[in-house]
């Protein structure tokens, strides 16, 4: 993982946008921000991926999730896994 400003970033974009269609993770620090440059894959949103989409709404819509409303009842629901 490859963390830089985004001052770095401007400087030199085309190093970092390299990197990241390389398969490296990219990540620009911006004050208290930060954003990870990652390629888009044509095939990403192929059927299959669709379909999971499409299921994941349909649990939402019929309220099969699990909702976590602060770090401890997140880090209970990951332990649980």
């Amino acid at each position: 993982m490859t963390t830089v400003t985004a001052r770095q970033f401007r400087a030199t974009q085309k190093r970092f946008f390299d990197l990241a269609a390389k398969g490296e993770r990219v990540v620009v620090r911006r004050r208290s921000d930060a954003f990870i440059i990652i390629p888009v894959v044509d095939d990403y949103y192929n059927p299959s991926m669709l379909a999971k989409i499409d299921e994941a709404r349909q649990q939402v819509t019929e309220g099969k999730t699990t909702k976590a409303m602060n770090k401890d009842e997140l880090a209970e629901y990951l332990d649980s896994l």
